[in-house]
């Protein structure tokens, strides 16, 4: 009762995004089965997005059962009607239990990591937000080279030389690089001194999209994971995106989806034990 004569893609994606809903990671055979109806399917793009699909609690077995009474199923008696699905699917997997505090011990609790100053920590995303044209690109590139070598250079002292890793999404490569070395110079650092520790990418080269929207979801990209890879291979401490808007193809407008952004971010600071720093345009002015 749900047929795939060669749909839609965001269709296609919603449907994947209900049957996880409704069954978890146990449906990824279901999907694979359903997918290859269709003349267009691709196992690995079937493997790709469902991969890339966390967690769904907003569809599931009651956007299921009614794609499939729009096609001219019927509900027996036995089976559960869409709003007692829908009702189910709301109920969570875990229970929630309250935890109580046990005996407190301040000396055995471990610190914040702070890297920056009180900037940047280590496992959390932090902002750098201003107005456009305000240098944030400038200011994000000099907190790097500080961090790289361990100098305090705009007024943050680090708290130990790391590798830091900024991509940025308006600029070229070779902007960047000129406003690197301007900033060394300034500062008489040798470039021998970052050389190997800090790493710049350009979109102009290589795109960066975090998240996209398909059909009204905001879906997590292959783009999360690669990051993830490349934090741990090149063991950096430090990671800024610059600007955020540009990392993303959720409404901005929305507070939902771009918690949604966020919570992408967050998974890849908890995940390599990486600091993530985003910077973000304050609303323009009116005119």
């Amino acid at each position: 009762y749900l047929p795939n004569n060669d749909m839609h893609y965001d269709d296609w994606v919603h449907t994947a995004h209900a049957i996880k809903g409704a069954v978890g990671d146990e449906g990824k055979d279901l999907f694979h089965r359903w997918s290859s109806r269709s003349s267009k399917y691709d196992a690995t793009e079937t493997d790709r997005l469902w991969d890339s699909i966390e967690n769904v609690t907003s569809i599931g077995a009651g956007t299921i059962y009614h794609m499939a009474q729009q096609h001219g199923f019927d509900t027996a008696p036995d089976q559960p009607t869409v709003t007692e699905a829908a009702e189910k699917e709301a109920i969570q997997s875990t229970d929630l239990v309250a935890t109580p505090v046990g005996l407190l011990d301040p000396s055995k609790m471990p610190r914040r990591e702070f890297l920056y100053g009180t900037h940047l920590i280590q496992k959390y995303v932090s902002a750098t937000i201003a107005q456009g044209g305000g240098s944030k690109t400038t200011v994000l590139l000099t907190d790097a080279i500080a961090m790289v070598t361990g100098r305090t250079l705009i007024g943050n002292t680090p708290k130990k030389a790391i590798k830091v890793w900024h991509y940025n999404l308006e600029d070229p490569k070779d902007e960047l690089e000129r406003r690197v070395a301007a900033i060394c110079i300034h500062y008489n650092i040798p470039f021998s001194d970052i050389r190997g520790k800090l790493f710049l990418n350009s979109a102009r080269d290589r795109p960066l999209i975090i998240a996209e929207k398909i059909n009204g979801i905001i879906i997590a990209t292959p783009d999360v994971d690669a990051v993830i890879a490349e934090i741990r291979k090149n063991k950096i401490t430090a990671m800024s995106v610059d600007p955020f808007v540009k990392s993303h193809h959720a409404d901005e407008n929305d507070n939902k989806q771009i918690d949604e952004v966020l919570n992408q971010y967050g998974r890849i600071a908890n995940e390599t034990g990486c600091s993530v720093e985003l910077a973000h345009h304050v609303r323009k002015p009116a005119t």
